[in-house]
């Protein structure tokens, strides 16, 4: 599965983007990062399978109405 993987690197005081990656790309799927702090919204154009947010609410918040706006599939992780 592809992953759009949007991560606030500053939410539960700073998880690593390596790790979280590392979680999804163990488990199997290919994985395109982006800092929520950078333009995340362009890879929109095409997020793969499912568009994942790992941060908190403001960041899950966020990611999921952009979302939601463009029919994807879309996961929560809440950090």
């Amino acid at each position: 599965m592809r992953i759009l993987l949007v991560h606030n690197p500053t939410a539960g005081g700073g998880q690593e983007a390596d790790g979280l990656v590392a979680l999804l790309t163990d488990a199997g799927h290919d994985v395109r990062y982006s800092s929520s702090k950078d333009d995340w919204e362009r890879l929109l154009q095409d997020p793969g399978d499912l568009v994942v947010a790992a941060g908190g609410d403001g960041t899950v918040a966020e990611v999921a109405l952009a979302a939601a706006e463009g029919g994807f599939p879309f996961a929560p992780l809440p950090i």
